[in-house]
């Protein structure tokens, strides 16, 4: 029977360096696979997302290819247009006014001696209180309630879609005047010179200085 201290030496372990170099080798291979299975995972991520991109630019030349043609526009023809337009607008207001004093001095003035003027409203015959309008004076005075609101109302109208279309142009020439840019040669924070392109407007101050 062995000893008590021959038993503890048997049960341990004795090194040796084939020992290291198997423990060795068994690190590396469990790394390799590690790093051929992360490899594989960004490999198929990739294939996702070029996968992704390719569907994307065949949706995107689809809606290019169905996309209307822009037309061309002749300046020549538009501005035709708008001089014709200007010239029938022109010759319905003659018209009006031609029109409105000739009734107007055939209609005559009323007699307003016995009238009290000060209890009539300018809107009524023999009334007073108004410089320009109405142009057909106690004539268009005697028309009816309704003729006349339907026909002011028309004038305002005009008037607003007049005062619209000038706003619009007005607001366009606005941004075409501070949208213009200026180049300007900067130092960055490596000491490099490089170009920028910058605003020439302040928005806020093109804005309160155009608009009045």
């Amino acid at each position: 029977m062995m000893p008590d201290g021959d038993e503890k030496d048997s049960d341990v372990r004795m090194w040796s360096p084939d020992t290291d170099r198997a423990e060795l080798r068994l690190d590396r291979k469990s790394t390799i696979e590690e790093l051929q299975d992360k490899l594989q995972f960004a490999l198929t991520e990739l294939d996702e997302t070029k996968g992704a991109l390719d569907a994307a630019q065949k949706r995107v030349s689809e809606l290019e290819s169905n996309a209307p043609e822009p037309k061309s526009v002749d300046v020549r023809i538009e501005l035709a247009k708008s001089i014709l337009a200007f010239l029938l607008v022109l010759a319905a207001e003659i018209t009006y006014f031609v029109m409105m004093l000739q009734e107007s001095a055939l209609f005559g003035e009323q007699d307003c001696s016995g009238v009290a003027l000060v209890a009539r409203r300018s809107c009524e015959v023999c009334g007073s209180g108004t410089l320009l309008m109405p142009v057909g004076g106690d004539y268009e005075k005697s028309w009816s309630d309704l003729a006349r609101s339907i026909f002011y109302l028309f004038v305002l109208l005009w008037s607003f879609q007049g005062v619209g279309i000038i706003c619009d142009e007005f607001m366009a020439a606005i941004e075409k005047i501070t949208s213009g840019k200026r180049t300007k040669w900067v130092t960055n924070r490596a000491g490099q010179k490089v170009k920028i392109r910058i605003t020439i407007w302040n928005e806020t101050l093109a804005n309160l200085s155009l608009m009045p």
